[in-house]
């Protein structure tokens, strides 16, 4: 190639990068407005969440000759009912139907190590949390002390955030929960969360069922206490949590035998009872929240900026605030800004660092997936795409169609239990999930010989059933 012949070929791409740069459209800045980090998720005003060790799907030879086959399905029913969080600390996977129960929502899981059985060692607990995260579908980082042997906390992996043990609170007349969430959220009675210590080795707030089957008390005073310390919680902006046992079968001190399916009940309609019309749960399973916890803490100051092409930047600046490895989490962060910040604009491009967003009253709340390897990010908001930024007050309402399909106000999946007619309360089963999110469900052929119902949960985590 001759001289002429480079120059003219660099001059040519000279006036190509110029013209592509002057096809990007530019961003000028136009106003910012500071944002806070929210307390809870969604600004819920707090997290509550019921607990359980293992999973045991129907058929499971623990349970498949008892009525406590029904245990799994019972639970996730009533969680749909009363819209209420689950929350699972299992050791094994035992089949397909842990994982579709973890795929519709409305529970989550994490590390239950049997120390019951067997000494700590590092490597089983990572088998049995690389295990749970291949059909969870997000890091683990909590974990439940088998028979509340908590001893080996010291030498768990620095990205445990979280662990449960087997002390709750006995009765709410004497007692506050333990329900700490932060500075001023919750009460933290004479425990220091500075500490890792009272992180990886935290009390539940309260065990129903061994009130009742332990304390003699009937199923109705163990629901009242439980709605004692919800409200307490709600007021306070906390995290309780309650544990039980789907399977729980023991005698009490009158030789009386109290089968935990029989009166789960009651628990969660304390749990639900403790909230108000106007207060929300941030329906976050216990993984979830306690992840939360340190994103939220770790953030040091933000603020959003508008630019005229349309676009939001979200500056945020963060340092860990605790010795542990903040690497692996990748619970959205719930992000609040004056709502005028959009101007005028109702739409966005969800993406997986920015996975929802609604407007609450005057508030915009934008979901963020921080990286915490970075003191300094920005995320962009594009606010030209075309998923609808929505009220986060919007209810989940169904309704049946004739017998053929169910309709639901905001896009959510859907379960379909049955249960036989004249049967037990508790005997439900899952007939068919509905994994997607979508407003219109399509019932298969009903048999006849049953009830059937029809449970709902939207994006925001919000649960309802309907008999149909």
């Amino acid at each position: 190639m001759s001289g002429n012949q480079n120059q003219l070929t660099v001059f040519l791409l000279v006036i190509v990068v110029a013209l592509t740069a002057n096809c990007k459209e530019p961003k000028n800045p136009l106003f910012s407005i500071n944002a806070d980090v929210c307390s809870h998720y969604n600004a819920a005003d707090a997290t509550i969440v019921k607990l359980t060790d293992q999973y045991y799907p129907p058929d499971h030879h623990m349970v498949r000759d008892s009525d406590n086959k029904y245990g799994a399905a019972w639970a996730e029913f009533l969680a749909f009912k009363y819209d209420i969080s689950l929350h699972v600390f299992e050791r094994s996977i035992k089949g397909d139907a842990f994982e579709d129960f973890l795929a519709t929502g409305r529970g989550g899981a994490s590390v239950y190590y049997p120390s019951c059985l067997e000494p700590y060692k590092k490597k089983k607990l990572i088998s049995i949390r690389d295990d749970i995260e291949d059909v969870y579908g997000k890091s683990v980082s909590t974990l439940s002390y088998g028979c509340g042997k908590t001893d080996y906390l010291e030498a768990l992996p620095e990205d445990m955030l979280g662990g449960r043990n087997s002390v709750y609170t006995l009765d709410a007349k004497k007692e506050d929960a333990i329900t700490w969430y932060g500075n001023n959220l919750g009460f933290k009675n004479k425990l220091n969360f500075t500490e890792n210590k009272d992180m990886l080795d935290r009390a539940a707030g309260g065990r129903y069922y061994l009130q009742v089957q332990q304390g003699n008390a009937s199923a109705k005073e163990a629901a009242r206490n439980v709605k004692k310390q919800v409200l307490k919680t709600v007021q306070n902006n906390g995290f309780y949590t309650n544990f039980m046992h789907w399977n729980d079968e023991y005698k009490n001190s009158k030789d009386s035998l109290i089968k935990g399916i029989t009166i789960i009940e009651p628990l969660f309609d304390a749990i639900r009872s403790g909230f108000t019309e106007s207060s929300r749960n941030s329906g976050l399973d216990y993984n979830e929240a306690i992840e939360y916890l340190y994103g939220r803490e770790a953030i040091d100051s933000l603020i959003v900026t508008y630019f005229d092409n349309n676009s939001l930047e979200i500056d945020i600046w963060k340092s860990a605030k605790r010795n542990r490895d903040y690497s692996r989490i990748d619970t959205p962060i719930t992000i609040s800004s004056d709502k005028r910040i959009l101007n005028g604009a109702m739409n966005i491009e969800l993406t997986d660092r920015v996975p929802s967003a609604y407007i609450d009253k005057g508030e915009l709340l934008l979901n963020v997936v921080l990286d915490f390897s970075k003191e300094h990010e920005t995320i962009e908001v594009d606010l030209k795409g075309t998923d609808k930024i929505t009220p986060i007050e919007n209810n989940l309402v169904l309704s049946l169609e004739g017998q053929t399909s169910v309709y639901a106000t905001n896009e959510a999946k859907f379960v379909l239990f049955r249960r036989k007619k004249d049967a037990k309360d508790y005997a439900v089963e899952v007939v068919e999930r509905e994994q997607s999110f979508s407003e219109k469900y399509n019932l298969p052929n009903l048999e006849d010989g049953y009830d059937y119902f029809c449970g709902a949960i939207d994006k925001r985590r919000q649960s309802t059933l309907i008999e149909l």
